[in-house]
């Protein structure tokens, strides 16, 4: 398990799946946003020391990872192994869902307020099996609830609200969708397919959603912006304007 785990894919290098169609159009995004930037400081191979960590053996793909409680307390979502969780930094790991409703678990995030709660975006859209949704556990992962039959594709987005714990984000090719009851209902507002999202920490309502939107390399303009932003705490939403990159 590197430090940083994006979503790799199992597939064919020549096999295009949305998530890697909508993760280019992102990158070129940032790239045509990154130029203008102050310059960045390298982390890579001659900064940071990097290690594989596991989990060992099983998951085979890992979409998302997470620190939880401690800086040797860590949580790994996996499509086809469920949710792992190292105590050691690394060492060790213990799965968390095999006695769940769902096992394909694509996304994660928590409470820092409450601990023992956590919620998991379940599905997988390279072979998706059951109803995707998003599972909640109310006692560090030993038992879960889900919430399901809003989303028909995995949901690989979740993000919790920093000023608000009972509302919460969901993303997945289907679209944006909120719950204000702790993950218990949801209600679509969106019908961009999201694949990151990510609060403002700072608690002041905004919320990115990076999309996948294959006419931003072709079309370029808002509407075709592979980035969206809400300032209302997820309930509306509106393309960011980026310049698309020239041929």
């Amino acid at each position: 398990l590197a430090a940083s785990a994006p979503r790799a894919n199992s597939r064919q290098s020549g096999d295009k799946s949305p998530h890697s169609k909508g993760v280019a159009c992102l990158l070129a995004a940032l790239l045509a946003v990154l130029t203008a930037a102050p310059a960045w400081a390298q982390f890579g191979i001659n900064g940071f020391s990097w290690g594989f960590a596991g989990p060992f053996g099983l998951p085979a793909r890992l979409s998302a990872v997470t620190v939880y409680q401690s800086s040797t307390n860590f949580l790994a979502a996996s499509p086809e192994g469920g949710l792992w969780q190292s105590t050691d930094g690394g060492n060790t790991w213990t799965v968390l869902t095999d006695s769940a409703p769902a096992s394909q678990i694509c996304s994660v995030t928590l409470n820092p307020a409450a601990p023992n709660t956590l919620f998991a975006g379940t599905g997988d859209d390279f072979s998706l099996r059951g109803n995707p949704g998003v599972m909640r556990s109310t006692d560090g992962g030993h038992t879960w609830a889900l919430s399901a039959g809003f989303s028909s594709h995995a949901v690989c987005a979740l993000a919790l609200d920093p000023s608000n714990s009972q509302r919460l984000v969901a993303g997945s090719l289907s679209g944006i969708f909120l719950s204000v009851d702790q993950g218990m209902t949801w209600t679509q507002v969106s019908s961009a397919g999201a694949q990151n999202l990510l609060f403002d920490p700072s608690g002041n309502g905004v919320v990115y959603a990076s999309i996948y939107s294959p006419s931003f390399l072709t079309g370029g303009g808002s509407a075709s912006s592979p980035l969206l932003k809400s300032t209302d705490h997820g309930a509306t939403w509106n393309p960011v304007l980026i310049m698309a990159p020239l041929p």
